[in-house]
């Protein structure tokens, strides 16, 4: 006969998750910052030869074609918060029918990351039926140095257009806690750094690889930005470029995070993340 305490031991043993597998949560348990639900499921598809050359694609619940966001997260993957938020997120949209093409591109200079986000934004237009994508409605999210990625194609409709996308399918784009960079930012960044460095290549062609130079209109019609109180990553022109925006007309929002329940590790407040996937929720609806 086994002893009480031998009993109990086996029962909770029982209850707890195998090695290896994360517990399940709801969404309001989420920023606590001890469990996490598993990765959200993806697809990986290779746009050229380059081992790095790849998107990934997460498609919307439901069987028909999705409306779309694009994702550029530029953060530091070693960091748990930073794939921990943009998880959620994935999983937030692609629950409500939303799906999600997460790219990220040669990142050896700034002109070759763009050059990479063009070829392959390209890919996506030619295998949008085969996954099942809905390009008329096209939202863009940015996270740390990806806010400045996506800020250029909410800015200069050539990237959409030379892959063969309507500028004005673009319908909103969504600015998390962002390092983008001004032109006089760049301009002392070129002028540090050493030939063959991120910021190298020709001078004209970097200097247009910056948000701020591409204002006039057309511009994404309406920005959410999402900002952590008190933030490390987020630049001073992250805020002037809120300003230009408004000031070229485009509807923008500020938005300032709490520290969550899980601060330590930078996860922002419930009701901020139910906004922002409010946000991009409203403006991919089809229109009435």
């Amino acid at each position: 006969m086994r002893s009480l305490k031998s009993l109990i031991l086996v029962a909770l043993v029982a209850l707890m998750p195998a090695a290896g597998v994360r517990a399940q949560v709801t969404e309001g348990d989420l920023f606590g910052g001890e469990v996490m639900r598993p990765a959200p499921t993806g697809r990986t598809l290779r746009y050229g030869e380059a081992k790095e050359e790849t998107i990934r694609v997460y498609r919307g619940r439901g069987s028909g074609s999705a409306p779309v966001t694009l994702l550029f997260d530029a953060s530091d993957t070693s960091s748990r918060h930073r794939n921990y938020v943009t998880e959620e997120l994935i999983r937030a949209l692609t629950d409500r029918g939303i799906a999600v093409v997460s790219i990220k591109g040669d990142s050896k200079t700034l002109g070759g990351e763009m050059d990479s986000v063009r070829r392959s934004l390209q890919f996506v237009v030619a295998n949008a039926a085969k996954e099942r994508l809905d390009l008329s409605r096209i939202a863009l999210t940015g996270y740390s140095f990806g806010v400045h990625l996506a800020g250029l194609l909410a800015t200069d409709p050539t990237y959409l257009r030379s892959a063969g996308l309507d500028f004005e399918a673009l319908r909103a784009a969504m600015f998390l806690d962002g390092g983008l960079m001004s032109a006089a930012e760049l301009a002392t960044e070129r002028a540090k750094a050493p030939s063959g460095s991120y910021w190298s290549g020709d001078a004209a062609v970097v200097a247009a690889l910056v948000p701020e130079v591409h204002l006039a209109s057309p511009n994404v019609p309406r920005v959410f930005f999402a900002n952590f109180k008190d933030s490390k990553s987020r630049t001073a022109s992250a805020d002037t470029f809120a300003d230009q925006l408004k000031a070229a007309g485009v509807d923008v929002k500020v938005h300032t995070m709490m520290p969550g329940d899980g601060a330590a590790s930078g996860e922002p407040d419930r009701r901020s993340f139910r906004l922002i996937r409010e946000f991009i929720e409203a403006a991919l609806k089809p229109p009435r």
